[in-house]
């Protein structure tokens, strides 16, 4: 009867699961979508060079800036004046009818402003007040800087493409030409290296995981319950962080692969209790008697992990602080979705003991482990003599 009604209770945790499954994967997808890092935003604004920053940004302006040359780049080159109007009339460099920049000049712009009638400046004077700025040490190389507004910086991994194709089209420069400098492109390369890691190393990682489950486990049906147990949680975790209002910054990446080893390490423990269990109690009562040895030693491991995780909401820093706060409450997440779902899964179907293949294979995994520590701590130390000779 007792077994009867927690089937029933695990079914209801499956619907509500299931029920709320559309807002866990808006959620993470909208977590995973790439954010604009910038190294402003790890300070809190009440940090008095951050203040000092921000007021002066509100008088002259930001300095989130691209600066852009190529060879040829003059103030005699007539296509630098279609490149800057490009820039500022193009409707992929608009967003609801609003300017995604907030000023766009060059020097060609500023040597033709200073040589007017106005101004009654000569071409050398102009040429001048310009050298060391927006002229170079030939007095005719120029550059364009290009400054973003807030809402242009959130939108930099489409802008600095696009600004890009612009150089292409309208000056005829070659992107491998082009020269492309300034804060916008710092963050902009921080944001491709996190894309990048992500999309590169993520799955490698997960493969890498669900062979080490595999390996680590006597069967596969709880390998790949592990590992989708791991899954759920990192989602969830990616959901929350997502509604809660945070975003994958460069040092957030580390919270899915974070989650996953944390869900994986949890699992083997349970699976590996309920194995036990199933040799001494029989599979009838084997996952009950797991949960009652094991939830102690998970709910204390992943508390004390939490609490480290945690300690860093205290840090000065934006960024470490949030990653600090979004890590403690996945770690809880992943704790009570290990200790719900998995023995759940484990009592809906009994787990086949294959105990001497499981040993044989662990044992050629520890040989060869031991075998490549061995090979790499040999050229380290080869290494280290030659540098000591040397």
């Amino acid at each position: 009867m007792n077994e009867t009604m927690n089937h029933q209770r695990f079914k209801i945790i499956l619907l509500y699961l299931l029920l709320l499954s559309p807002w866990i994967a808006v959620g993470a997808i909208g977590a995973l979508r790439p954010a604009a890092n910038s190294p402003l935003d790890w300070v809190d604004a009440s940090f008095a060079p951050r203040a000092d920053y921000d007021a002066f940004s509100e008088r002259f302006g930001a300095a989130d800036v691209v600066v852009i040359s190529w060879p040829g780049c003059t103030l005699e080159n007539s296509s630098l004046d279609l490149f800057c109007q490009a820039l500022r009339e193009s409707p992929c460099f608009f967003e609801n009818g609003k300017w995604l920049f907030h000023r766009v000049v060059s020097g060609r712009d500023l040597h033709r402003t200073f040589s007017n009638f106005a101004t009654r400046l000569s071409d050398q004077q102009a040429r001048q007040r310009l050298s060391g700025s927006l002229l170079g040490p030939d007095d005719s190389t120029t550059a364009v800087v290009i400054a973003f507004n807030k809402e242009g910086l959130r939108q930099r991994t489409r802008l600095v493409p696009l600004i890009q194709l612009a150089a292409s089209k309208y000056a005829g420069v070659e992107y491998s030409q082009q020269h492309l400098a300034g804060p916008i492109m710092d963050g902009y390369a921080v944001d491709r290296a996190s894309e990048m890691t992500m999309s590169r190393y993520a799955p490698m990682s997960s493969i890498i995981v669900l062979c080490v489950c595999v390996l680590c486990l006597e069967s596969f049906y709880a390998a790949i319950l592990v590992f989708a147990t791991s899954c759920i949680s990192q989602v969830i975790a990616l959901s929350i962080l997502h509604h809660c209002g945070g975003e994958m910054t460069a040092l957030m990446i580390v919270l899915p692969p974070l989650i996953q080893v944390l869900a994986i390490a949890g699992g083997i423990h349970l699976v590996n209790y309920t194995m036990d269990a199933a040799r001494d109690t029989g599979d009838r009562t084997a996952v009950a008697k797991a949960v009652q040895i094991g939830w102690l030693p998970c709910v204390l491991s992943s508390a004390t992990t939490a609490i480290g995780l945690g300690s860093l909401a205290v840090s000065g820093l934006t960024a470490v602080r949030e990653f600090g706060v979004f890590a403690a409450f996945g770690v809880i997440v992943t704790v009570a979705v290990l200790l719900v779902l998995l023995p759940g899964f484990l009592a809906w179907r009994s787990i086949e003991l294959k105990q001497q293949k499981t040993f044989d294979r662990l044992s050629f995994l520890w040989t060869w482990l031991m075998n490549l520590q061995t090979r790499h701590a040999s050229h380290i130390c080869l290494i280290l003599n030659q540098a000591t000779a040397d």
